[in-house]
C-alpha cells in the first residue's frame, strides 16, 4: 500500500465535507429545509439536557459563543429553538427545544443511525477501535493543554 500519511490532513477534509454533503441531502429528503449539520451539536446537546445557556452550548460543542449565538438564532427563526430567561442569571437566556424541535428528535436520530451505517460500512471492528483510537490521539495533539 502507498504511503498516505501526508495526504492525511487532506483525507480527512475530503471526508469531513462528504458527511456534511451526504447529511444535507438528508435533512432536505427530510423536509428539514435551513437546518444544516452544523446545527446537529447544538440539537443533539439540546436533547440530552433539555435546556443549556449559550455558554453552556459553546462548552459542550467546543464553538465560540458567537457562532453558537449565529447558530441558535437560525434555528429560532426556523421554530426549532427558544430563548427563555435564566432564573439562575438575568443576564443570560437559556436555549430550550420548541415543540417543532421535540418532533424533529426522531428524524434527527434516524438520519445520524444511517450516517454511522454509512460510516462504518465495511470496516472491521478490531479496524474501527484502532481508527477511533488514532483519530482521539490526533484531535488530542491539536488542542490546548493550557485551556
Amino acid at each position: 500500500m502507498p504511503d498516505y500519511s501526508s495526504h492525511v490532513p487532506h483525507i480527512i477534509s475530503k471526508v469531513r465535507h462528504a458527511i456534511s454533503d451526504y447529511l444535507q441531502k438528508r435533512l432536505e429528503e427530510a423536509g428539514c429545509q435551513g437546518i444544516v449539520p452544523s446545527h446537529g451539536d447544538i440539537l443533539s446537546n439540546l436533547f440530552i439536557h433539555g435546556e443549556l445557556t449559550m455558554t453552556q452550548l459553546a462548552i459542550n460543542i467546543k464553538r465560540d459563543r458567537s457562532t453558537v449565538t449565529t447558530l441558535v438564532k437560525k434555528l429560532e427563526r426556523q421554530g426549532m429553538v427558544a430563548l427563555i430567561h435564566n432564573p439562575d442569571d438575568m443576564r443570560s437566556k437559556k436555549v430550550v427545544l420548541t415543540e417543532k424541535g421535540m418532533q424533529f428528535k426522531a428524524c434527527f436520530n434516524k438520519i445520524s443511525e444511517d450516517l454511522l451505517g454509512t460510516l462504518w460500512e465495511g470496516v472491521l471492528e478490531e479496524d474501527k477501535e484502532v481508527f477511533i483510537k488514532v483519530l482521539l490521539q490526533i484531535r488530542s495533539n491539536f488542542e490546548d493543554p493550557t485551556a
